[in-house]
């Protein structure tokens, strides 16, 4: 028979598997042993990190309905009051309220709520997620307020509500407006403090997709005209392999690494058109039209040389700097140095130069290197006269050892992760890639 676990009852066996020492802490609080372990949890300290509350004299709930089934389980108020109650004699220490959708008009009431509730330190509540419309007018100014603030961590808009349109969250002012965008760094006044110290303040990113994404070099142009780009190149067939590990191992790419390369012409049909469209399509599988392109895209994304074209024809050969993986394992630190100068930044020294992410896998095929670095031939040349530079990987075949790390990257997003991208597994301080750009005031 199926039991039903209320909160506290999760939090219970938390803390008994916490008490325990071992997840079969949890099978075993089901079993004879399940009082004696949770009687000797009221010492252990609990964070609950999703704290729902909602006071229904105060705010209406986008998601509620009385009529429901849920809205009748759901229609009391939950309040602080009943927190304490529900988790009596958990140990509950701290709390982090998770917003509950409040309706649009409520949302600074709500933030108001919690963070006097954060503050009056009478409740475990210390931190707080609140309700958002990112796609909405003014949300940049908005969201600005709890920039860096004590008590308010995040926002979070839960989309999943009737009222919710379909594609609602492709909509160009949810994903790629401008104002949120540069919400995420520094502000004029901000860079106007460092420079009356004399200092000048310059953010970047790093987001590897830009560098292949048939859409991302106009928009960039358009909205940063002079920005400091930086790709970072790795050979293309070690690229594509590594890309192809960390989708494997990840349980994301089911087929063998020919069968996935075989199947990439059919996968990325018409995605790049798609791309390029005004309105996204989806796929059927529900995932937007760059899934596939974004995460299996094993040989075309070391295809330097038509992502290069493409960011060249929008800026400048002076805003570009292209590193070569190999050099900056072998001399980080003239890299490094190098890296400063384009970027207009004084000099610095770092004491290491730790690699990342590194994970172990087979060697390549020797065949299926062979194969590929013939279809990389002709794509490497164009690459060597667009840059007017050598590539030690573009000339010789380098002979793969029997085991390799991988340099992957997990970035943030997005919650995303770009394993095969051509700088993976470099220091995290030296992850300038194509799309690394640095904003002007804000």
């Amino acid at each position: 028979m199926m039991k039903t676990f209320s909160r506290r009852r999760v939090l219970e066996q938390a803390a008994a598997c916490a008490a325990f020492g071992t997840l079969a802490g949890v099978a075993r609080a089901e079993e004879s042993t399940a009082a004696t372990l949770v009687t000797n949890t009221q010492d252990i300290p609990i964070v609950d990190t999703h704290q729902h509350l909602w006071d229904l004299a105060q705010f209406k709930l986008a998601w509620f309905d009385p009529k429901t089934p849920e809205g009748k389980i759901l229609g009391h108020s939950f309040t602080p009051k009943e927190y304490a109650e529900a988790t009596r004699g958990l140990n509950v220490v701290k709390a982090v309220y998770m917003e509950v959708d409040v309706v649009p008009e409520q949302q600074q009431k709500e933030a108001d709520y919690v963070i006097e509730l954060c503050r009056s330190g009478k409740t475990p509540t210390c931190a707080a997620v609140v309700s958002g419309r990112p796609n909405s007018d003014g949300f940049a100014k908005w969201a600005g307020q709890f920039k860096g603030h004590q008590y308010v961590k995040g926002i979070r808009q839960v989309l999943h509500v009737q009222e919710t349109p379909a594609g609602y969250c492709l909509d160009e002012k949810f994903v790629k407006g401008v104002d949120w965008y540069r919400s995420f760094f520094p502000l004029a006044a901000t860079r106007e403090r460092y420079r009356k110290r004399g200092h000048d303040l310059q953010a970047g990113e790093a987001t590897p997709y830009y560098m292949f994404h048939p859409a991302v070099p106009a928009r960039v142009a358009e909205t940063l005209p002079d920005v400091r780009l930086i790709a970072l190149l790795r050979d293309p067939v070690e690229r594509a392999y590594s890309h192809y590990q960390m989708m494997s191992r990840t349980g994301r790419e089911k087929l063998d690494f020919e069968e996935a390369l075989a199947a990439e012409p059919e996968r990325l049909a018409g995605v790049e058109e798609s791309l390029m469209s005004e309105t996204e399509q989806l796929l059927p599988s529900g995932h937007r039209a760059h899934h596939q392109h974004r995460h299996r895209a094993y040989f075309s994304r070391g295809l330097y040389a038509d992502q290069l074209e493409r960011w060249l024809a929008h800026f400048d050969r002076e805003q570009l700097l292209v590193i070569d993986t190999e050099d900056l394992l072998a001399r980080p630190q003239e890299t490094y140095a190098e890296t400063l100068g384009f970027l207009g930044l004084r000099e610095w020294q770092l004491d290491d130069f730790p690699e990342h992410n590194k994970k172990p896998y087979s060697a390549i095929d020797a065949d299926v290197r062979a194969r590929l670095q013939e279809r990389y031939a002709e794509p490497n040349a164009r690459l060597l006269e667009l840059l007017g530079r050598d590539f030690e990987w573009a000339f010789e075949p380098i002979e793969a050892p029997r085991i390799v790390e991988q340099r992957g990257i997990a970035s943030p997003a997005d919650g995303r992760d770009d394993g095969g991208h051509p700088g993976g597994g470099l220091p995290l301080r030296l992850r300038p890639v194509l799309g690394s750009h640095l904003l002007g005031d804000t």
